[in-house]
This record gives structure tokens, C-alpha cells and sequence, in this order.
């Protein structure tokens, strides 16, 4: 009886060990190479294991330590979101992760977006939701993730189309991915159909952090659609009357538009002098200068 409890209790106590060796080379790792990271905080943390020999430690235990690497993860995008906003490792913790655990839905779904918004590495997230896509074929929002990078930071339309339409084949996809489906593939405004992804993202999003980091996007899309809109407006006006609106109100008097948009804040848009609609707030949008992803050279966000 005593011999079968103990044959029963040494893989554990053998995983304790193992634990509690790796986590004695952790503290010592860290100690010693504390003063390397205060100097480069580029460096790759140390105390994370290589995403290929990353199982050798686990012992099995895949999922157990996916989460517990998980709940690291997020502590790690809060502080740093709340502190630096460098998410140089959110890529290769998210990685790391999945590759424990390929089919947890929540990882892709948290990582994919903040890649593509907060990191500004839309190929990267690409290339997590691919692995996504792998581990769940039948899931439309590892589909629907891809098409909206490719289609809106990557420019290639084709490849948006073709995750677009994978998307509508899957189980359980709602509509309005029908809908947005029917606008991307035409030539719809980036900022409108950017103000319709984040926020159909957010009412998928429930980590708090999270949603708070793309509201401030959301916030973003919205003052570029407005003023987006408001320009066409002004442009419709001065083909109608032969001369250029002097205020905003005009266009609704002349039954351009039927009313003003507020911005996020709920105040008016501005006219300047130079004829230019702009937030009172003095935000900008969002704005995309440098060469474009048809040039081979992807875009990066200036905000």
C-alpha cells in the first residue's frame, strides 16, 4: 500500500522539483542580469522559456502552464499600457501561450487586435491568427481578425476578400459580417469601416484594459470619419454653389448634409481658415503617412 502511494505521489513531487529548480535559476537569472535590463529593457526577458523547448518543462502540464503564463501576460500589458506602452514581448508571450495551449480562443482574440492597433504590427498579428486558424478552422473570428489587417494595414484586398467570404462559411457567424463584408470590398472609407470593426471588436472585448486601449483608437476612427465626412460635404458644396462654405451650418441649410456630426466629446467640429474641418479637441484621427504595403513597405501609424 505504502509503495503504491509512492509510486502515485513521484511524478508530482518530481514536477515540484523541477519547478522549484527552474523557478531558483529564475531568481538567480534575474538577480544577476537585473542591471543588462534596466540598461536595455529591449532585451528578451529571461525568465520566459524558448517557445521551441518550452514543453520539455512542462511535463505535460500544457494547459496549466499556458494559463499561468497567460495571467503573466496581461499583468504585462497592463503595466505597460499604463506605463511606457512598450509591447516589444506582447507578441512572443502571446506565442508563447498558444503554442501550450492552440486552442485558446481568448488568447488570439486579446493578442490579434492589440498587435495589429497598439503594436502596430498587423503581419504579426496575422501571423498568430494563422496559427489560430489552425487549431480552429471553424471559428469565423480568426477569419474575420485577418481579412479586416489585410484589407485596412496591408492594403491587399484580395486576401481580405478571400478570409471575408471563409468567414461568412463558418457556424454561428453573425451578420453583420455580411454586411461589412458587402462595404470592404468596395471602395468604402478607411476610417468608416474602421469605426465599424472596433466597434463591433469592442462588444467582443471584456478585459477592461483591453477595451480602453481600443476606445482610444475607436475615439480616433471616429474624428477621421467625421471629418472625412464634413470634407466630402464641403467638396459637394463649392460643385453646387460655385464658392466655398464659410461655416459648417451651411451645409445643412443648403441641404448638403441633413445634420452636424459631434465629435467624441460631443462638441462641434471646426472650420478653419484654410478651409480644413478639425476637432476642437485639437485630435487629428487617425493618420497613416510613408509608403503603402503595395510598395512593399508596410504603413505605419503616426499617433
Amino acid at each position: 500500500m505504502r509503495q503504491a502511494f509512492l509510486l502515485h505521489m513521484l511524478p508530482l513531487f518530481f514536477c515540484a522539483m523541477v519547478c522549484g529548480y527552474l523557478s531558483w535559476l529564475n531568481l538567480n537569472d534575474l538577480k544577476i542580469s537585473a542591471r543588462n535590463w534596466i540598461q536595455d529593457d529591449r532585451q528578451e526577458p529571461r525568465y520566459l522559456p524558448d517557445i521551441q523547448h518550452v514543453r520539455l518543462v512542462t511535463l505535460g502540464f500544457n494547459r496549466m502552464f499556458a494559463d499561468i503564463l497567460w495571467f503573466d501576460t496581461l499583468n504585462y500589458f497592463g503595466k505597460q499600457y499604463l506605463a511606457d506602452k512598450d509591447y516589444d514581448w506582447l507578441n512572443y508571450r502571446c506565442n508563447l501561450v498558444t503554442a501550450l495551449d492552440p486552442g485558446a480562443i481568448h488568447v488570439y482574440e486579446f493578442c490579434a487586435p492589440l498587435l495589429s492597433w497598439m503594436v502596430k504590427a498587423p503581419l504579426l498579428s496575422n501571423s498568430l491568427l494563422t496559427r489560430g486558424i489552425e487549431a480552429k478552422p471553424d471559428y469565423w473570428r480568426f477569419y474575420y481578425l485577418r481579412a479586416f489587417n489585410y484589407w485596412y494595414f496591408l492594403e491587399d484586398k484580395a486576401a481580405a476578400k478571400d478570409d471575408l467570404e471563409r468567414s461568412t462559411k463558418c457556424p454561428d457567424v453573425p451578420d453583420f459580417v455580411f454586411s461589412l463584408a458587402s462595404r470592404l470590398l468596395v471602395d468604402v472609407s478607411g476610417a468608416r469601416a474602421a469605426v465599424d470593426f472596433l466597434s463591433q471588436t469592442l462588444e467582443n472585448t471584456k478585459d477592461n484594459l483591453t477595451r480602453k486601449a481600443l476606445e482610444e483608437k475607436l475615439r480616433l476612427a471616429i474624428i477621421s470619419r467625421d471629418v472625412e465626412f464634413l470634407q466630402e460635404g464641403l467638396t459637394k458644396f463649392r460643385e453646387k454653389m460655385g464658392y466655398s462654405a464659410r461655416a459648417l451650418n451651411e451645409l445643412v441649410s443648403e441641404k448638403i448634409i441633413t445634420s452636424l456630426p459631434k465629435d467624441p466629446d460631443r462638441n462641434d467640429y471646426l472650420l478653419t481658415d484654410k478651409l480644413e474641418v478639425i476637432s476642437p479637441s485639437g485630435e487629428s484621427g487617425l493618420n497613416f503617412k510613408g509608403k503603402t504595403a503595395k510598395t512593399g513597405f508596410l504603413r505605419n501609424e503616426f499617433q
